[in-house]
């Protein structure tokens, strides 16, 4: 109940920092600040895929309402959603023959940047294309910009936020 209770919080909380203030920390029109993402990515690592899709298409349609076009960050959000447990599992060994759920706060700044940056990128290639209704050069730069822009500013956000000292 207690963690239904921070997540729910988590929720409303990166939700509207997206949408009031992260949406305009742009870097002219090339680099995006997706932090939300950080919400997807910290869920717990125990909880069913099926909650988890459900949270996420939820969380992003909730931001696509104020953002272009309807529905790019549902998407986006469940994509990275569905690979989120699998790269889990890739990244960190034994993680399915252990029965204690992963803690977060005690990985590696090493296992956070592999953690993080690569599902960011994930991300970004499923929302930038959609969002733009193309697919160009400038949407590359858009899309490696508003990977390494995110990813940097979520690892400080992790390392003040999230870790134990």
């Amino acid at each position: 109940m207690r963690q239904g209770l921070i997540t729910l919080l988590q929720f409303i909380g990166f939700a509207l920092a997206q949408v009031l203030l992260f949406r305009q920390l742009t870097v002219g029109d090339i680099a995006f600040l997706h932090l939300h993402v950080l919400f997807l990515l910290f869920l717990p690592a125990a909880m069913r895929l099926s909650v988890g899709l459900l949270l996420a298409f939820a969380f992003g349609f909730a931001i696509s309402t104020v953002d272009r076009p309807l529905a790019a960050h549902a998407f986006a959000c469940v994509n990275l959603v569905v690979l989120r447990g699998w790269w889990m599992a890739v990244i960190t060994p034994g993680l399915s023959a252990s029965r204690e759920p992963l803690d977060f706060s005690r990985q590696t700044p090493t296992w956070l940047v592999t953690y993080i940056a690569p599902l960011v990128a994930v991300y970004e290639l499923s929302y930038l294309p959609l969002a733009n209704l193309l697919f160009s050069w400038s949407i590359l730069a858009s899309i490696l910009l508003s990977t390494l822009y995110t990813s940097a500013i979520g690892l400080m956000v992790v390392f003040l936020l999230y870790r134990r000292r």
